[in-house]
């Protein structure tokens, strides 16, 4: 084992980002790099350290850098050098690829490993000016480590607000700590909120737990704190569960660790989609044995103890008045502890890890049986041999789920989604049999994985996000299945604009809605739109919407965050308990249509006319 000598009197900093794609890296360039290169950040560890930038990113996507004003203006402040992680990059396993660009990142060094201080920084987080500067003074002190936590706000509403106070395109964005947390605190996301204990739902994913101490103010206990900045103390570590998980304990045995407290500090906000882990805000408040149930399927022993640490983020002077919020949120935390099971997981041969690497595996055969179509098929409990140990039981379960409550296309009547697949799998069936056809979708869904294993050469492919910035392969497409959460309806018309040129006089397209609506969808869309004129809505209102299908989905995804057999198996005895409910409601709802009840799919069939018309009204 190599052990950590003194910092040198001016100490070596290695800045690792990992990046790729070219809609990040843009991101980056124009935002999160921008905030890096403020006065008191980047620049300020320039000046006392031998700095160098290190971007762990794909091949041919160093050619994007060259010649944006910010990367010009990074390289004349340290040294920049690429290292590619193309054989690492795994599509829908973001923190395996994280954790081992960084690893590589890290090794690239060589012998200076444990004499260089690794800076690990995130391609999207925006960061307040003076936050390196604070962190150069915990260098110099000779620490091992430093870990911090951070909010989360709503991209859509909080991006625009950030971007607008770039003045010169040339220049970096300096905003202040105080100044950057007003923009937050009026853009927290609905994850921020729901990992309150006094809000009237929570997060089943949680892994912070925050209080409001007055308007400008938040106190946050963090159990998943990110490593900030590490100098290794040995060379000889263990990578078994993702950076979060394993970092700090395997670099930094003596301990010698600082956790940054103060938002004056050190601030960064993370931007994430307002749909972000939407699906996992379920009713009901964040009581300690809620919360003690969740975290005994992912919590090690660091992150049990880095819940002792209050961080208070704020707006304005610190008052007085946070010291009893602070004590409120510890005498919180005890009594999460003491319904805790006394075994933490261990951070080596973590089950999330070895579930990242069974995903990459099962992605990595998919791409080799469907090509570019992988990314938009599911994972199929059939696809997969049944191997022994922990993951061999989640497989089991789940391949007596799905063959319980699906086939083919088609759930069950007993499951609450009956009514909703139903219309979408009438959609995909109708298209089917043309030659040439279009699927767009962020994710994949069932009518997507049918058609990726089933549609002929002449069809398409694409994400929201890959439409926006290239066309369609062949064409022109007789049919088009588009898949869109109502919170993006707004996204719609210019969706349409870029399909229409590459659709077949007389073609029609899907648009298939999920998502909740608060108004009637047959009004919010009864305009023509972009060229199309809308010729059917199909509205569903479906037993998804009610206390069934809540309780349905509550179950399925508490039991899809652990690898326990008798979890698995006590969510089959609660799903088989209310399968005949959802059933009894589906038949109701079948033979009497138009039942009131929340909206929980809509199906718009478009025809394309000679000239737009106008945009919807989307008000979902």
């Amino acid at each position: 084992m190599t052990a950590a000598g003194s910092p040198p009197a001016r100490p070596a900093v290695v800045f690792l980002l990992p990046v790729w794609g070219e809609r990040f890296v843009s991101q980056f360039l124009d935002l999160g790099l921008r905030t890096l290169l403020a006065p008191g950040n980047i620049p300020a560890v320039a000046e006392a350290c031998d700095c160098s930038f290190r971007i762990l990113t794909t091949s041919g996507q160093e050619r994007q850098l060259h010649g944006h004003p910010m990367f010009e203006l990074l390289r004349r402040r340290c040294a920049v050098e690429f290292a590619v992680i193309d054989d690492i990059v795994h599509p829908g396993v973001h923190s395996l690829t994280i954790t081992l660009a960084y690893v590589r990142g890290m090794r690239a060094s060589g012998a200076a490993m444990t004499r260089t201080h690794f800076v690990f920084l995130v391609a999207d987080y925006v960061m307040a000016d003076g936050s390196l500067r604070h962190l150069l003074r915990l260098i110099q002190d000779g620490v091992s480590g430093v870990t911090t936590g951070n909010v989360q706000i709503v991209k859509e509403e909080a991006e625009p607000i950030i971007t607008a106070l770039v003045r010169d395109p040339a220049a970096p964005l300096r905003v202040p700590p105080r100044a950057l947390l007003r923009i937050a605190f009026d853009h927290l996301h609905p994850v921020v909120t729901a990992s309150m204990p006094a809000a009237a739902e929570h997060t089943i994913l949680c892994n912070g737990v925050f209080w409001r101490a007055g308007d400008g103010m938040l106190v946050g206990r963090f159990y998943l704190r990110r490593m900030l900045c590490i100098r290794p103390e040995t060379v000889e570590f263990d990578i078994g569960s993702s950076s979060d998980y394993s970092f700090i304990p395997e670099m930094c045995p003596s301990g010698r660790v600082v956790a940054i407290t103060d938002s004056d500090d050190y601030c960064v906000i993370e931007m994430q989609p307002r749909t972000y882990e939407k699906d996992y805000i379920v009713p009901g408040r964040l009581t300690p044995r809620r919360l003690a149930g969740y975290l005994s399927d992912w919590t090690t022993a660091d992150q049990r103890r880095n819940a002792h640490t209050a961080v208070v983020f704020h707006t304005d002077d610190v008052s007085r008045d946070v010291s009893e919020v602070v004590a409120e949120s510890d005498a919180y935390i005890r009594r999460v502890e003491r319904v805790l099971p006394a075994a933490p997981q261990s951070h080596r041969g973590h089950p999330y890890w070895h579930a990242a690497h069974r995903a990459a595996r099962d992605m990595a055969e998919r791409r080799w049986r469907f090509g570019a179509r992988a990314p938009f098929t599911r994972i199929h409990p059939d696809d997969r041999p049944v191997n022994r140990g922990p993951l061999g039981h989640v497989t089991r379960a789940r391949r007596i789920y799905e063959r319980s409550v699906r086939q083919g296309l088609f759930q069950f009547p007993w499951h609450p989604a009956w009514l909703d697949s139903r219309r979408e799998a009438r959609a995909v069936l109708a298209a089917m049999p043309e030659a040439a056809g279009l699927v767009v979708t962020e994710r994949a869904t069932p009518g997507s994985d049918w058609a990726a294993r089933r549609a002929g050469t002449g069809w398409c492919f694409m994400t929201p996000a890959m439409l926006a910035v290239g066309s369609p392969d062949g064409g022109p497409f007789t049919a088009c299945l588009l898949y869109l959460p109502s919170l993006e309806l707004s996204f719609l018309p210019a969706m349409l604009r870029r399909i229409r040129p590459h659709l077949a006089a007389g073609a029609r397209a899907v648009v298939i809605i999920g998502g909740e609506w608060r108004t009637d969808p047959r009004t919010a869309m009864a305009d023509d739109i972009a060229g199309f004129r809308v010729q059917r809505i199909d509205v569903v209102t479906g037993t998804m919407g009610s206390a069934i299908g809540r309780a349905w989905m509550r179950i399925l995804r508490r039991a899809s965050m652990t690898v326990s057999p008798a979890r698995w198996t006590w969510a089959g005895i609660r799903l088989a308990a209310l399968a005949p409910a959802a059933l009894a409601s589906n038949v109701v709802r079948y033979v009497v249509p138009g039942l009131p009840g929340p909206t929980t799919s809509v199906l718009v069939t478009l025809g394309a006319v000679e000239a737009t018309r106008g945009e919807p009204r989307a008000r979902p």
